[in-house]
């Protein structure tokens, strides 16, 4: 779905896009990478994710020029190990981590501020 400019001006992600261990193609793909030695989770689960994740956050940011907000409510960007690997492999901008009342006053600050 492509929706330039103002037609996508808020993203919210619930989830981190891990794929489901249980759907057996994946789990068929993480068992070979355990039978060679390797960590399932750091060499497909993990990058997969982050690169789901940089692809769905490019539907909101895809010039220097755009703007808008992404919301992600899993709270494993911010309190796994591995939440930071997510927030690296954006480009450089504000990372703002609230209570949802700060973080709706912060948005509405935003937009208001870009008017």
């Amino acid at each position: 779905m492509d929706l330039p400019g103002d037609q996508l001006r808020c993203l919210i992600i619930a989830r981190l896009p891990f794929s489901p261990p249980g759907d057996p193609l994946i789990h068929s793909q993480m068992q070979r990478i355990e039978k060679k030695g390797g960590n399932a989770f750091q060499e497909m689960s993990l990058p997969q994710a982050i690169l789901r994740f940089r692809q769905g956050f490019g539907r909101m940011i895809r010039g220097h020029s755009d703007r808008g907000t992404v919301v992600v409510l899993d709270k494993r960007i911010m309190k796994a190990s591995y939440g930071p690997a997510f927030l690296h492999s954006l480009p450089s901008m504000p990372v703002v981590h609230k209570q949802s009342d700060a973080l709706l006053n912060y948005i509405h600050d935003f937009y208001n501020e870009t008017n």
